[in-house]
């Protein structure tokens, strides 16, 4: 059977061990939302017009990607039927 002392160091140890956990995690959310709000602006891709007639070329321009990244378009067109 355990003493008093020997559960209270476990309690204290433990207590100690979360406090610990709880800063160290505390910590890394602050680094992780200082990194987000650097200023670095999330990747982004736009044209220079918002919408073209059928047949004209489409140019389209990228910002803020890391190289060797790979980026995908899918392009639709929608054909208006007339009333």
């Amino acid at each position: 059977m355990a003493t008093r002392t020997e559960l209270r160091s476990g309690w204290l140890g433990f207590a100690l061990l979360s406090a610990v956990l709880i800063a160290f995690f505390a910590l890394a959310a602050g680094q992780a939302r200082a990194a987000i709000g650097d200023g670095s602006a999330l990747p982004s891709i736009s044209s220079d017009k918002a919408d073209y007639a059928p047949g004209e070329s489409v140019i389209l321009s990228g910002a803020n990607w890391a190289a060797g990244e790979s980026v995908h378009v899918v392009v639709t067109t929608t054909r208006l039927r007339p009333l």
